[in-house]
């Protein structure tokens, strides 16, 4: 090889080098950032509760009121809006926010209303309206775009109402006749699912782009036999995990999860159940002492966090407090137990709130308020999932000012600007025009010191 051609080849590996090396420096500064986001990633993150009402005394039942926490420190925020969301007798029970962030909507059960509140500043919450619906409002499910609320009863009704979350107005309440409609999630496929506690079943229906619904099927979970007695799904509620497919259904009196998953519009596959969880089988009654009443997921879906109650060993005659076990999804539909009983709380209620979801991820932790009305505590229950460490926050005024729903509220606030916490994915398209432009102009640089180059004839002995 000529001295001329080898000046050329170091020329064009040193290019190729400047080019890689300026490449990458997106990802590199995206990572950068993404590192820091995950070990900063509590910050910016803010959980909001409701208590069931604000405690009594000898004569008077004070009225409830909305709370928030701070992730990052666990401070917590609040009372707010207290005497505003209905009367105290009525019940503050479920909240859930809107993907955005910067809607909650919360259902006053006695009241038959839900009320809409302004959350985009955590320490400073608004109230934006309220709508009756005509029947006890108790679970709340949003859609993915967050666009409809759907609301059920939780008592022994069959309406199903569907509402528009920006103008505050009903869309419309289906009545699904001879069955009850307890508990309700939504998928982003238009997926309705019902629990139908009594009668014990799912029923589904589709829900169209303007918020109005269609019943599709009816599903009867296959029952099973255990020491000679018929085991049927008692189910208070349903969540749909981010895989928008794996449907898990709470039974109120079982060992198990009941798992299905979605292959269709208000389609559902029947997948089995999971087995294990901490609830106690019964030899004499023939029945479980304890059930599941929430579950949450991990940021990336991979793992479902169930919340199970009222666990009493008759053998022992031992009443075991709530617990907190983990379940790993591994693809649509498949999931297995991971870890029983991984967490125990500072608390034991027997029963459940149909649908309420009472169970919250944010960040590494988990928030806990109370599966009931009875014997409920004014604390929430923290979960830290690196250890399974337990702690709590006390919530409202008087030890009786139950701790009901519990959701998060997913937004970065910064100087007042919402961000999301992923800083690394908004950089990423601008560092990547920075390199191409450097790029560019290294090749213009490059290509105009090689033509203006003038190197002497290459001698036999540079061979």
């Amino acid at each position: 090889m000529t001295m001329k051609k080898i000046s050329q080849f170091t020329k064009s590996v040193c290019l190729l080098w400047l080019v890689s090396i300026v490449a990458v420096l997106p990802a590199v500064a995206a990572s950068s950032l993404l590192v820091q986001a995950d070990v900063n990633e509590c910050s910016g993150c803010w959980v909001i509760t409701a208590t069931l009402n604000g405690g009594t005394n000898e004569t008077y039942t004070f009225p409830g009121a909305l709370y928030t926490v701070d992730v990052a420190t666990d401070t917590l925020y609040g009372p707010f809006l207290e005497g505003q969301l209905g009367p105290p007798g009525g019940g503050l029970l479920d909240v859930a926010v809107t993907p955005d962030g910067s809607t909650a909507i919360v259902s006053n059960f006695g009241n038959s209303t839900v009320f809409f509140i302004d959350v985009s500043n955590p320490t400073n919450l608004h109230l934006l309206g309220s709508l009756n619906i005509s029947f006890f409002a108790e679970d709340i499910a949003i859609t993915s775009d967050g666009q409809f609320a759907l609301v059920t009863d939780g008592g022994l009704a069959s309406q199903l109402a569907s509402i528009d979350i920006a103008t505050r107005t009903l869309v419309e309440v289906e009545d699904l006749g001879g069955t009850d409609a307890q508990a309700v999630a939504v998928a982003p496929d238009g997926t309705v699912i019902v629990v139908d506690y009594l009668n014990g079943s799912l029923h589904t229906l589709t829900l169209d782009a303007f918020g109005y619904l269609t019943p599709a099927q009816d599903y009867y979970t296959p029952q099973f036999e255990k020491d000679g007695a018929n085991i049927t799904d008692w189910s208070v509620n349903v969540a749909v995990a981010p895989d928008d497919q794996t449907v898990l259904v709470s039974p109120a009196y079982a060992d198990y999860l009941t798992i299905y998953q979605i292959t269709g519009p208000g389609t559902l596959t029947y997948c089995g159940r999971v087995f294990g969880l901490p609830p106690i089988w019964d030899n004499v009654t023939k029945t479980w002492h304890g059930g599941q009443q929430s579950v949450a997921f991990s940021a990336n879906g991979t793992q479902a966090y169930v919340f199970s109650n009222g666990i009493y060993d008759p053998v022992a005659n031992v009443t075991y407090p709530n617990q907190i076990s983990v379940l790993d999804i591994t693809d649509p539909g498949c999931v297995s137990l991971r870890l029983s009983g991984a967490a125990f709380l500072m608390s034991n209620q027997s029963g459940q709130f149909f649908g309420v979801d009472v169970l919250a991820r944010a960040c590494h932790k988990l928030y806990v308020g109370n599966p009931t009305s009875f014997s409920a505590v004014n604390y929430l229950h923290v979960v830290d999932l690196t250890d399974f460490s337990v702690s709590s926050i006390s919530v409202g005024p008087r030890p009786d000012a139950g701790v009901t729903g519990v959701a998060v509220l997913p937004r970065l606030f910064v100087g007042g600007d919402i961000l999301p916490v992923n800083q690394g994915e908004l950089l990423a398209p601008v560092l990547g025009l920075i390199a191409v432009t450097i790029v560019a102009v290294a090749a213009l640089l490059w290509k105009g010191r090689v033509t203006n180059l003038r190197l002497p004839p290459a001698s036999d002995s540079g061979r």
